[in-house]
């Protein structure tokens, strides 16, 4: 086990090494302007790929941030083997995912959801095209080189005008194949099952609170089949009951109860479940920080170290995008999950 991750953690030492301090974040949240902001960020890590950019819009610095992430996840999959390594092929397979779910939401609505990242087969070129498309059937028939492109497909063919029933079915296929590859690893590299896991009970907490209404069985065929500490039974509570004074009383201790506790009370005040996804990514980002505290020669530091990289291009167009629109410090740092 050591030997198979010496080499890995040695670049995941020195990537980790370029990743924001506290006193950054300070410097860009306190910038003047989004120019001011955006010079700023051009003397960080991230300086090399601005550099590359023909003109500064905000959506060209975030598809750049973008290309920096998935370049990081190719190097860490090339520094792995084994079973390590097929997982982390497999994990990464959610830069294809995101920027499809995207072009998805996009086509259906009109409404960019994302940066629209090129990875392997879905190249600049072949996202261009894509944009070009007449409407979502013509985009879905177009990603047939995409794994993605059955279950899309299937799940099209059964649209009922709600797009979370087509980027439900992507999460489920994506998620399904991680457990698959997930179920191969052995001994300390178990550890990535809690981050995973962690994630995926976030998501189906989320979506079965934000669908009550709907039917059960309705719901319950989009959420993730795969479980880890929010099993159904619990679940079946926050969706069957009526007042969040109930889903209080009534939940099972699990290590989330507090953050649902305070994200629902939240709820209550502002009719927004932001609050309550905020509080599972500062949750799962510190389990993420916690995989390079003592051993770590297990899969969890590479995996730990690449979302870390992803929490920070988020903060850091969050920042941007507040700074687009005058936003105050104060309000930008609360906005962060560090």
């Amino acid at each position: 086990m050591v030997a198979n991750y010496a080499y890995v953690n040695a670049r995941v030492g020195g990537m980790r090494s370029l990743l924001f301090e506290e006193s950054q974040y300070k410097a860009l949240v306190e910038s003047a302007s989004l120019e001011e902001a955006i010079n700023f960020l051009k003397t960080t890590a991230y300086g090399k790929e601005l550099g590359k950019l023909a003109s500064i819009s905000l959506y060209d610095i975030e598809v750049a941030l973008g290309r920096s992430v998935v370049e990081d996840y190719e190097k860490i999959v090339r520094s792995l083997r084994g079973e390590g390594k097929a997982f982390a092929e497999r994990y990464a397979k959610k830069c294809e995912l995101n920027t499809i779910k995207a072009l998805v939401t996009l086509k259906f609505g009109g409404e960019k959801a994302g940066a629209l990242i090129p990875y392997k087969e879905l190249s600049e070129a072949v996202i261009e095209k894509l944009l070009e498309m007449e409407n979502l059937e013509e985009l879905i028939e177009n990603l047939r080189f995409s794994e993605f492109y059955p279950v899309l497909k299937e799940a099209f063919s059964k649209f009922d005008g709600k797009i979370y029933t087509l980027t439900s079915a992507m999460d489920k296929y994506y998620y399904k194949k991680l457990y698959q590859a997930m179920k191969e690893l052995k001994g300390k590299d178990k550890i990535v099952e809690k981050l995973v896991g962690s994630e995926v009970d976030a998501k189906n907490l989320l979506l079965v609170l934000r669908l009550r209404g709907l039917s059960e069985e309705e719901v319950w065929n989009y959420l993730i089949p795969y479980k880890y500490k929010l099993k159904d039974d619990e679940l079946r509570i926050f969706f069957n009951t009526t007042t969040i004074e109930e889903i209080i009383s009534q939940m099972p201790k699990n290590p989330y109860t507090d953050i649902i506790i305070n994200g629902l009370k939240e709820y209550e005040k502002t009719s927004s479940f932001l609050p309550l996804e905020l509080e599972f990514e500062k949750y799962i980002l510190s389990l993420n920080k916690k995989c390079f505290y003592g051993d770590r020669f297990h899969l969890g530091v590479p995996m730990a170290y690449l979302n870390l990289k992803e929490n920070e291009v988020k903060n850091i167009i969050a920042i941007l995008r507040g700074k687009e629109v005058n936003l105050p410090p104060s309000e930008l740092m609360e906005s962060l999950i560090l």
